[in-house]
């Protein structure tokens, strides 16, 4: 399951880039708007971008520490074992 609000902001990003380049093309298809507009729906498309990207990533750690278990610290912290061969200790990692 999703969390809600991290899908709320993914939606959110993918309405902002859909009508971000929706808005791009008419200002691309108009030769009278200044190149600043072009700039900044640039930008906005670009930084829609990245927030998707970090939501998304986001989502996959989430999922990933669903799958993955983690260990315990008891099972982190196994002591080597010990071979005893003629009078001298050796460990065994």
């Amino acid at each position: 399951m999703i969390d809600p609000c991290l899908q709320a902001e993914i939606d959110r990003n993918l309405r902002i880039i859909e009508a971000s380049e929706k808005i791009l093309q008419q200002v691309t298809n108009n030769p009278s708007t200044k190149p600043e507009y072009r700039i900044s729906i640039d930008m906005t498309i670009f930084v829609a971008r990245i927030r998707l990207i970090n939501c998304l990533r986001r989502l996959q750690n989430e999922k990933t520490n669903q799958i993955t278990p983690r260990k315990t610290r008891s099972e982190c912290a196994i002591p080597p074992a010990k071979l005893f061969i003629s009078s001298k200790t050796f460990c065994v990692n």
